[in-house]
């Protein structure tokens, strides 16, 4: 009669390292937050969607609007820039911006844009129109996942 004998090593080092990792998954969803926050401010700097088109220029009378920042969309006051933030939460992370025109988002009026007040889209967030994470993102978050449990 034969026999299989298969033995679990006694060496538990490396899944005690993959448990002590889950323990504080904290900081992978700070390398995440850091890495939308990037992405955003990136999207801005270079008025370009992320991984995508660049923005529909400003209109000639908006241009003529503009008091400061002329060539520079959505950034005449900074406000809405200057209020790019990302956090890792318990469960993952976030990134975005929580500026107020009355009842609506001002980034989500930029970013989806406003057909009826003839506002373009500019997309500034790693997020479809659905509001899904973009299919570069998720690799991105992925590899960002693969290096923080790289044992």
């Amino acid at each position: 009669m034969s026999n299989l004998q298969i033995k679990i090593s006694s060496d538990l080092a490396p899944l005690e390292q993959v448990l002590s990792k889950l323990e504080n998954s904290q900081v992978l969803y700070k390398s995440w937050a850091n890495h939308l926050e990037g992405v955003t401010v990136k999207a801005f700097k270079s008025q370009s969607a992320p991984y995508g088109g660049k923005w529909a220029p400003l209109k000639p009378a908006t241009v003529k609007q503009k008091k400061k920042r002329k060539n520079q969309i959505l950034r005449e006051t900074g406000t809405l820039y200057s209020t790019i933030a990302a956090q890792a939460t318990p469960t993952g992370a976030v990134v975005g911006t929580n500026q107020q025109v009355g009842a609506y988002s001002l980034g989500a009026i930029h970013c989806f844009g406003a057909p009826k007040r003839n506002i373009p889209a500019r997309p500034f967030l790693p997020i479809d129109a659905q509001g899904n994470a973009l299919p570069q993102v998720i690799v991105e978050l992925q590899e960002i996942t693969e290096e923080f449990f790289a044992l």
